[in-house]
């Protein structure tokens, strides 16, 4: 099957201080990454009102940064408290490990 490069969707990753390549980390085992594909006005919308909620000094909502104050994670939770119907918003994850 065959898509337009405008059909594709975007994904966003980020490591979440993992170890990186160091697949052989004992500490690490197993790397997961893992999403929702969210339609485009909709993600911007929560990033908006994530953005919206944090002081101005902090450039990038980082989920240590929220996850460290109580508005930081009344923000977390306002933004995974979205409603999005089933068809539009599809889960999506990755695994691997060392063995």
């Amino acid at each position: 099957m065959s898509t337009s490069s405008s059909e594709r969707a975007v994904v966003y990753v980020d490591e979440s201080a993992n170890s990186g390549q160091n697949l052989l980390d004992p500490h690490q085992p197993v790397f997961t990454v893992a999403g929702v594909h969210l339609p485009d006005g909709l993600a911007a919308s929560i990033v908006d009102e994530v953005r919206g909620q944090l002081p101005r000094n902090l450039r990038e909502p980082k989920y240590t940064s929220l996850a460290g104050s109580s508005r930081g994670r009344k923000s977390l939770m306002n933004a995974f408290s979205h409603d999005c119907p089933r068809e539009a918003c599809r889960p999506t994850s990755s695994t691997s490990d060392s063995w």
